[in-house]
């Protein structure tokens, strides 16, 4: 077999185009009963590109995918860059090509990211697959932010899975073992906090890839927690956990840990006490924690965060309790609107009107309590 042997084939190869491809064919046919580990990636460069030609020429003949599979990985060896297109467009009908691809390094990203905007649903998906496979290996790169976080909200939860490693490989520049050879950037931060809110992922196994990527980053800056097995999250203590939410070194840490708090202990004292927190991050992570629904138990402390002297731990509790469908939480955001604070006043307003309050009736509430004529306002849910 030539492909095997190109020292001992290639000078008995005929020299004419369709000689040539005629032999290849003949090379193949009889390789479809001989494929194995012996023959798969041992191919050389040719002397000649023209074999790679003949070989592009005969590969949409080939149907079996594993013969296809190794065919693409001897263009890919021979570094045979007019194959790239063809092998991105076999994608629509199978993964055969996908291995291929991904070893072929970031010298065909533009094709791939072309490829995983506008091609067919298979497609874009594999090649979604491939450029985050190799997030590794390339500097944060705005256009491929962009992608996984558009991927990590399509309704396809094939896509989500791929966006949590694409994100994951994104965000580990952010002071993390990646942040030496590609530094961070504001995209690192992006990606880090979508990760974050992908804990909450309708699908389960979205949710728990999500949980297992931010464990193995939280470790990665934090190793006297359990090491992570390959995709697992071990033996992490709850105590660890919430001390690392409040005393963590920055504010990623302080975000990832109570994250993991609530994926695997749901919600605690530690979300509420995070929207005293210094750092946006924090508090944006905590308000979406709790905004998928606040305990009842939770509620008094809630209450109390709202009326802290600071103004952003206010915003951050309006925000919460806009999304928490409790009389008290009507009440609060009601003495909410007479804050000093525009923003804080914003905050409870609109989370009156999610809660059923129409903004007339929020704008009489405002106004009652700003002439001090009404303690309180009767309102009605729409």
């Amino acid at each position: 077999m030539w492909f095997a042997l190109p020292s001992q084939c290639c000078s008995s190869m005929p020299q004419a185009t369709a000689s040539r491809e005629a032999h290849v064919r003949q090379v193949i046919q009889k390789m479809e009963f001989s494929l194995g580990p012996a023959w798969l990636g041992t191919g050389r460069p040719p002397l000649d590109k023209s074999y790679a030609a003949s070989l592009l020429r005969v590969l949409p003949s080939i149907k079996i995918p594993r013969l296809f599979a190794a065919c693409a990985d001897e263009l890919r060896i021979w570094k045979y860059k007019p194959a790239v297109p063809f092998l991105v467009s076999s994608l629509k009908n199978g993964p055969a090509a996908q291995p291929a691809l991904t070893a072929w390094g970031w010298e065909i990203f533009g094709i791939l990211l072309r490829a995983a905007r506008t091609g067919t649903y298979r497609q874009r998906l594999l090649c979604t697959r491939i450029l985050a496979d190799h997030g590794r290996d390339r500097p944060v790169d705005a256009r491929l932010t962009r992608l996984f976080l558009e991927a990590s909200r399509s309704e396809s939860t094939e896509f989500r899975s791929v966006a949590t490693s694409g994100l994951y490989w994104q965000a580990g520049r952010i002071e993390g073992w990646m942040e030496m050879t590609h530094p961070a950037t504001m995209d690192s931060s992006v990606a880090f906090e979508r990760l974050i809110q992908m804990v909450m992922d309708q699908d389960g196994g979205v949710a728990n890839s999500a949980a297992n990527d931010i464990y193995e980053w939280f470790w990665s800056r934090n190793q006297s927690l359990p090491s992570p097995y390959p995709g697992l999250m071990r033996d992490v203590k709850r105590d660890e956990l919430g001390q690392l939410s409040s005393r963590g070194a920055t504010e990623y840490d302080r975000s990832a840990a109570i994250a993991l708090l609530f994926k695997h202990y749901d919600q605690s004292s530690e979300h509420v006490h995070a929207l005293n927190d210094s750092s946006p991050l924090v508090r944006r992570t905590a308000v979406f924690l709790l905004s998928a629904g606040i305990k009842k138990e939770l509620l008094p402390e809630l209450i109390k965060e709202s009326a802290s002297p600071i103004e952003t731990t206010r915003i951050a509790a309006a925000q919460v309790l806009g999304r928490s469908f409790f009389p008290e939480a009507v009440n609060a955001l009601q003495r909410l609107l007479e804050d000093p604070y525009p923003d804080v006043r914003t905050a409870a307003s609109r989370g009156l009107i999610y809660l059923g309050i129409n903004s007339d009736t929020a704008q009489s509430i405002r106004k009652a309590r700003r002439s001090h004529s009404l303690r309180k306002v009767p309102v009605k849910l729409i």
